[in-house]
């Protein structure tokens, strides 16, 4: 799935057209990438990261989503930030809308190619990677971005991930672009395609958001 700035870019995206507006943003933040915390767990496969992503990672399991934003309350009254929550949320329909729109398309491309230069897993992480270096490069609030997630605090989430693991998480995430990394020329997935996905993934997010919230009014 998208690597971390696509995420931070898009949480991003949906903060500034305000259509997003966490009282605690350093903790959205980290929601915004934190179900990808699983990686730093001990022996973690599929099945641990599939829990920490809500069992959602299919366009027919979207209904797992709109629980977790009804269920807010019930994390809350654990102490967990909403901003968190709401992160968290981003997160997953950032991926969700990925596969649909990048890897979907990166696939077909990939198996198209009558003479690939890598294996198609090492095929995407090059060019996913070259794309997210590029975002850190240049996305233009990446610097503040940065301070906030600096002093986030993670929260524990039952059954889906810790606090420790999100705040680890966090850790590398801010550590993994200072590494110079190399990378072969872009040949599935480009730059543009990325910023673009960016855009569109934010909008269907922020629909899917008020959607939610329209309901919860009606059923209340």
């Amino acid at each position: 799935m998208p690597l971390p700035m696509v995420h931070l870019a898009a949480a991003g995206k949906l903060l500034q057209s305000g259509l997003a507006e966490p009282e605690d943003i350093p903790g959205y933040y980290l929601g915004s990438i934190a179900p990808d915390g699983v990686h730093v767990r001990k022996n973690a496969g599929p099945k641990e990261k599939q829990r920490s992503h809500l069992d959602a990672r299919k366009p027919e399991k979207i209904a797992n989503i709109s629980r977790f934003l009804t269920d807010f309350p019930r994390y809350e009254a654990l102490g967990v930030s909403r901003s968190y929550l709401l992160g968290y949320a981003v997160h997953v329909l950032t991926d969700l809308y990925w596969l649909e729109e990048i890897f979907g398309p990166f696939r077909a491309s990939y198996q198209a190619d009558p003479d690939p230069v890598l294996v198609q897993s090492a095929a995407y992480y090059n060019d996913t990677g070259a794309a997210d270096v590029w975002l850190y490069r240049t996305l233009p609030e990446r610097e503040e971005i940065w301070k906030h997630l600096s002093r986030a605090r993670g929260c524990d989430l039952p059954g889906l991930l810790s606090a420790k693991e999100a705040e680890r998480w966090g850790e590398q995430t801010i550590a993994w672009y200072d590494i110079p990394r190399e990378f072969l020329p872009v040949r599935y997935i480009a730059a543009e395609q990325i910023e673009a996905f960016i855009g569109t993934a934010s909008a269907k997010i922020a629909e899917f958001l008020q959607s939610a919230v329209n309901s919860s009014k009606r059923s209340d």
